[in-house]
């Protein structure tokens, strides 16, 4: 099945607000993510609650959309996360029901095809943007749950084993380097 997905989700803008010293709630930023989307580094709150921001205060399994820039990532919120609110760099997305989960979702936003379609429509010279229209009328593969899980667990595997690989070749290249180091003080 497809759907577009503003037939399967809401959408909204994050918040324009100016971070403060101190606060109660994380203002997410571009800042706080990798190149994919994930979570970087300690986050402090910088936001003070206030009725506009409760608002937009982030639900788990809503999945955040990086709309601005070059780089349109996308991630799910969870429940482990701190309270937050995204910038208005992001578009939100809160999906209707439990046909699609939310991590696939952003794995189908971060897929090479999804890519090619965001920048096929971004406007703007400097900065590209991804409309909220662009992404409503994104066409979204809606595989059975069950799939959707496999998907997401053999993505899981793949980047486990870049992980693993790139460690692998860290290891050799530190016995290569000792070996030869080795050599040298032999002569």
């Amino acid at each position: 099945m497809k759907k577009e997905l503003k037939h399967i989700a809401s959408i909204r803008t994050g918040l324009f607000e100016r971070p403060q010293p101190k606060g109660q709630i994380v203002y997410l930023q571009f800042r706080h993510f990798d190149a994919e989307g994930k979570l970087q580094g300690n986050l402090f709150p910088d936001l003070a609650y206030s009725k506009k921001v409760e608002k937009h205060l982030l639900q788990p399994g809503e999945v955040l959309f990086a709309a601005k820039g070059s780089n349109n990532f996308s991630t799910t919120f969870t429940a482990s996360h701190p309270m937050s609110v995204a910038s208005s760099s992001f578009f939100v997305i809160h999906l209707f029901d439990q046909i699609i989960l939310p991590e696939f979702l952003s794995w189908i936003l971060n897929s090479i095809p999804a890519q090619e379609y965001f920048k096929s429509k971004a406007k703007g010279s400097a900065i590209p943007s991804v409309t909220k229209k662009a992404l409503e009328d994104m066409i979204i593969p809606i595989p059975p749950i069950e799939t959707q899980k496999m998907i997401l667990h053999i993505d899981h595997l793949r980047k486990k084993e870049a992980i693993l690989y790139q460690q692998l070749l860290k290891l050799r290249e530190e016995q290569t380097q000792q070996l030869l180091a080795q050599y040298l003080n032999k002569l």
